[in-house]
This record gives C-alpha cells, sequence and structure tokens, in this order.
C-alpha cells in the first residue's frame, strides 16, 4: 500500500487481498528490476506469491502507458526532453518490466485502465490463475 498508488492500483490490490495467496507490493516484491540506464529501483505493482508453483506479476496500466497525454508532457519538462520521448521512454521501461520478469521465470498480467474501469480486471486476473493452475496439471 504506497502513498504512490493508484486509483486503479488500489482498485485491484483489494480484490487481490480478497484471494487465498501472499500478496507483495512495490518495494517488497521478490524480485525488482533495475533501471540499466539510471541504475534506478521499478518495482511491480503486486506479485501474487505461489500460484500452483508460480508468482505472478500483476502491473495496473494507467493511459499513460497506452497514449501519450498531460503526464509525459509533465514529466518531459521535468527531465528536458519531448514529450514523445517520454512516451517511448514509458513503453520501454514497460516491456523491460515485462521482460524481466519473464525471464525470471515468473508469470506476468498486464491489467490496462479500461479493464479497471468497466470491471472485466477481475475476470482476466482469474482467467490468467486458470491458465497458471492448467499447466501446472499438465506438466504434473
Amino acid at each position: 500500500k504506497s502513498e504512490h498508488e493508484s486509483s486503479y492500483q488500489r482498485e485491484v490490490r483489494i480484490f487481490l487481498e480478497s484471494m487465498p495467496y501472499k500478496l507483495l507490493h512495490e518495494f517488497d516484491c521478490s524480485i525488482i528490476p533495475i533501471n540499466p540506464n539510471t541504475k534506478q529501483k521499478m518495482p511491480f505493482d503486486n506479485e501474487v506469491c505461489c500460484v500452483y508453483g508460480k508468482n505472478l506479476i500483476i502491473e495496473t496500466h494507467g493511459a499513460q502507458h497506452y497514449e501519450l497525454n498531460g503526464w509525459h508532457i509533465i514529466r518531459a519538462k521535468q527531465r528536458g526532453i519531448t514529450p514523445e520521448d517520454e512516451f517511448e521512454y514509458q513503453k520501454w521501461k514497460d516491456a523491460f518490466k515485462k521482460g524481466y520478469a519473464i525471464s525470471k521465470g515468473y508469470e506476468y498480467l498486464e491489467i490496462p485502465y479500461w479493464a479497471v474501469n468497466d470491471n472485466t480486471y477481475k475476470n482476466l486476473i482469474l482467467e490468467k490463475i486458470e491458465n497458471i493452475k492448467s499447466q501446472y496439471y499438465k506438466n504434473a
């Protein structure tokens, strides 16, 4: 529960807390990628532990992950770059974090903001857990 938690992240977290799995957040996650350019930690939103032998990283993405918007303009000014470069950097960070999780053997699920808005994010989570479960029994 971070003070930087968005309303989207909070709603997903509350749903995850209702499930029978251990839940870790941000800097408490068992893996935290390091940005190779800045050497800064890039924590994940949530880690659902021990889902049929796998840990599941769940990232909740707001609009700034999908479209150039005011968030990029503000960040670009802070960093002295163009909003377009800031947006490309956001997409690069997202891809880097996803690749990192998968390379470490973790399952990964991205929840877009519109799935929180229309409440379909719960189905995305349940379907991902069901997929992990079926892989577990297939490989058992």
